[in-house]
């Protein structure tokens, strides 16, 4: 009896740290903004805990893109600080406008800053969304 206990006193442990890791994996700030993007994108934005102003204006950095008849943007999320219960993420948004002989014409890009604070235990919620810079044209050499 003794030595099924055994497994059983390693196995929960190792199961807990496992769950843990994938939770704090699936709620963290990067991912938090990550959805939200996907949502605005895919235009399910308004059932978002986000002020009105901020998803048109994430709606708008996709918009350009289609005003200006360019491919969809690619969007790259990367964590810039983190402390234990604030973190900031910043999003780039870019595409590529090609020349008739297919060689890059100009390039256009964007970026938004989020921070979020940490509410309870591992979940985070947007506070602040910044335009660092709007989307434009930046014409290749």
């Amino acid at each position: 009896m003794r030595q099924k206990k055994i497994p059983l006193l390693v196995a929960l442990p190792l199961f807990l740290i496992i769950w843990l890791a994938v939770a704090q994996a699936y709620q963290s700030p990067e991912r938090i903004v990550q959805d939200m993007i996907e949502k605005v994108q895919t235009g399910t934005g308004q059932e978002l805990d986000l002020p009105q102003e901020d998803i048109e204006t994430v709606r708008a950095f996709f918009q350009y893109a289609s005003d200006q008849h360019l491919d969809s943007p690619v969007v790259e999320i990367k964590q810039l600080s983190r402390t234990q219960n604030e973190a900031q993420v910043g999003v780039s948004f870019h595409t590529v406008e090609y020349g008739t002989d297919n060689t890059i014409k100009a390039i256009h890009d964007g970026n938004l800053l989020f921070t979020l604070q940490k509410r309870t235990g591992l979940a985070w919620s947007v506070t602040e969304m910044k335009i660092l810079k709007k989307m434009k044209k930046n014409t290749a050499p």
